[in-house]
């Protein structure tokens, strides 16, 4: 494969995994260009969501060639049926298989759509070997290839601020807040300062909070001078954040999962068990400075290729 497509319903959300994706596959040599597609962020009141479900439908028909890559699945478990009539092949990134939060098209008919023979046996793509098991659960007909969350070719090193621990990205529902509310005094007791930054966000106890949508560039600069990222997730599949934070040169703490591992090492000691104390979360916060982020970038980097490299050849 010498080139290769893709599209993106929500290109202000997946801004920069789209740098991700164009840079990791220009690194191994491949020829990437986004396609015009219907955008689905920012559509209010019944007619303009008809319209735009009615272009989502016939957008497909008009990619009639190639490799074309859906970095988000606007209809949820129903995407896959939405490129039955296209001639392109598609494969279909679905990030997270059980939605981290209200998300179109997880309901039970799309449930019962995607497990049943109306279902479409379109190429299903996972970030973590979590988010495969729960797509083979979801999609047992279909094909799912892995690989790995794609990441910038350089990592920028900024000045840190000592003491500074961040919590980044819009509330959830799967967000620990119990966690949070048990750290918070915890970090400030020993001289640590305790940010969350993102929309939707309550008021925690300990923590400075700063419930606002966050730019681009600020948002950058909030994980770049950090001293340490947290990722307080009842659950999650993979991680945007805690790569973009690593771009900019800090490590995140998190809990154990097979992306955590794949990122880190199974046995490092930013790893906390499920359903870990605060008291261990601040061991491992206590042991961010002594793991390397450049030797964790580059490791991921070289990773990460390989894992792209064998994925676009399965797609040929």
């Amino acid at each position: 494969m010498n080139e290769v497509s893709y599209v993106n319903p929500i290109p202000r959300a997946l801004a920069h995994y789209e740098s991700e994706l164009e840079q990791t596959v220009a690194r191994i040599g491949i020829t990437i260009a986004r396609r015009a597609f219907p955008r689905i962020e920012d559509i209010s009141g019944p007619a303009r969501r008809i319209a735009t479900l009615a272009q989502l439908f016939a957008a497909p028909r008009s990619l009639n060639d190639g490799t074309t890559l859906v970095i988000w699945p606007a209809l949820g478990l129903l995407e896959p049926s939405l490129w039955r009539s296209s001639q392109t092949k598609a494969a279909v990134f679905v990030h997270d298989p059980e939605p981290l939060r209200h998300q179109i098209g997880f309901g039970r008919l799309a449930r019962w759509i995607a497990r049943g023979p109306l279902g479409s046996r379109a190429t299903l793509v996972s970030h973590s070997s979590d988010a495969t098991r729960e797509l083979e659960r979801r999609f047992p007909r279909n094909r799912i290839l892995e690989v790995a969350h794609p990441i910038l070719s350089r990592q920028t090193s900024r000045a840190k601020q000592p003491g500074r621990v961040v919590v980044a990205g819009q509330y959830k529902p799967v967000r620990d807040l119990d966690l949070l509310a048990e750290l918070g005094p915890l970090l400030r007791s020993s001289g640590y300062s305790p940010l969350i930054v993102g929309s939707g966000w309550p008021p925690v106890p300990g923590w400075e909070v700063d419930s606002r949508y966050v730019p681009e560039a600020e948002l950058d600069n909030y994980l770049g001078s950090a001293d340490v990222v947290l990722l307080p997730y009842r659950r999650y599949f993979q991680s945007g954040i805690s790569l973009r934070a690593l771009e900019q040169g800090t490590l995140t703490v998190g809990s154990r999962t097979a992306f955590a591992e794949r990122m880190f090492g199974a046995t490092s000691p930013l790893i906390v068990e499920q359903k870990a104390d605060a008291a261990t979360w601040m061991k491992a916060i206590e042991q961010v400075s002594t793991v390397d982020s450049s030797v964790v970038f580059s490791e991921y980097v070289t990773y990460c290729d390989t894992t792209w490299r064998a994925f676009l050849l399965d797609l040929e």
